[in-house]
Order: C-alpha cells, then structure tokens, then sequence
C-alpha cells in the first residue's frame, strides 16, 4: 500500500518527529516550553504546502492538548499527530532523509 493511500491524500506523506527536530528535546515533562527551531519551523511551513504532514512522537497520548497547543502557538500547519512511536537510539530507514530544512530545495 502507498502512503498516499494509507493516509487518504494525494500528496506525498512526510513523517516527522517532534522533539530535537522542530523543537528542542530536553523539555519533558514540561512540553509546552520547550524551545522552538525557527529555521526548521519555516522550513516546515513551506514544506506544508506540497507534502501531507504527520507528526510521530514517542509522547504519550495524555500529552496530546499540551502538543497541539504548542503547534498551534508556533504556527505549524499538520495533517495528522501521532503517538506512541517506540523509543529507539537510531532509526534507519529507506525513505529518511538528513533534516526538514534540506527538503525545501529537494
């Protein structure tokens, strides 16, 4: 199944982990000050137009409101949230890339 079928778009679908990649990674439990990547944020909002955005985090669901309340204030268009991806030290993967600000020239 392509992900465009799976997620119900026509757009390409682009994952993205939240923290240490929009914003910084040592605010837990206390997401909602956790400090925002402007140059990744940008990035993202022009990449918002072209690509179908899901968010996956290894937040747990209970922190859903504090989550969208924090994407909201920064701005961050998305399609999807989700929860519960597994804790990992590496994830390889065939369809990765480096960063969200090497897809805007992409």
């Amino acid at each position: 199944m392509k992900a465009q079928e799976f997620w119900g778009t026509d757009k390409e679908v682009l994952i993205i982990d939240l923290d240490g990649t929009i914003c910084s990674d040592n605010s837990y439990p206390d997401y909602a000050q956790a400090k925002a990547f402007e140059i990744e944020i940008n990035a993202l909002k022009s990449l918002s137009e072209k690509y179908f955005i899901v968010f996956w985090t290894a937040r747990y669901e209970a922190d859903r409101s504090v989550t969208e309340d924090w994407l909201f204030r920064h701005g961050i268009r998305y399609d999807r949230l989700v929860f519960g991806k597994l804790p990992y030290d590496l994830f390889i993967e065939m369809n990765s890339c480096k960063s969200i600000t090497e897809l805007v020239n992409f």
